[in-house]
């Protein structure tokens, strides 16, 4: 038996298989992104409670130093600066980080990612979508494909989506 058979049955099982899992992966996508902006906006948030402590710190530090220790007051004073810099490109950095972070959370890129879900079958079809890539689709959205040779080709495919196992098909062998 040739492969395009077996290529046309797995494409045709994939896309029912995805039809129903569709929805479940825009949530599944939606909710991850969420996640992760959470963490890395914790994460930031720690860099920043860290850098203004820092620089508190090192601004305590000038102010005890004895003025007429002119040598110890300007090193303490640049420590001082440098840290007040480094707090501030933080701070900016902080600032643009969760803006683009708002981004990817807003309404217009859920209905991306919602779109891209109704869109899988157009994208699958499309001509210009090669075998290679047909192939990483596949890799990422199956568990495992298994053929299985009898009288008749049995292809079974678990859908990585899908928790509730195997969705089936047949084909005849000639």
């Amino acid at each position: 038996m040739g492969g395009a058979p077996v290529d046309e049955a797995v494409s045709t099982l994939l896309l029912e298989a995805m039809a129903p899992a569709a929805i479940d992966a825009a949530l599944a996508v939606q909710q991850e992104i969420t996640q992760r902006v959470g963490q890395a906006a914790a994460l930031r948030s720690t860099q920043l409670q860290r850098a203004r402590y820092e620089a508190e710190l090192a601004r305590r530090r000038y102010l005890k130093v004895d003025p007429d220790n002119r040598l110890v007051a300007d090193a303490l004073e640049a420590d001082w600066n440098a840290r007040l810099r480094d707090l501030d490109a933080l701070q900016r950095e902080h600032e643009r980080q969760n803006e683009a972070d708002r981004s990817l959370l807003d309404e217009p890129a859920q209905e991306r990612i919602r779109a891209l879900t109704a869109d899988f079958p157009r994208i699958w079809n499309d001509e210009r979508t090669g075998a290679v890539e047909r192939k990483r689709m596949l890799g990422l959205l199956t568990e495992d494909v298994t053929l299985l040779v009898d009288d008749e080709v049995n292809i079974h495919i678990r859908v990585a989506s899908v928790a509730s196992g195997c969705t089936r098909g047949l084909i005849s062998s000639r």
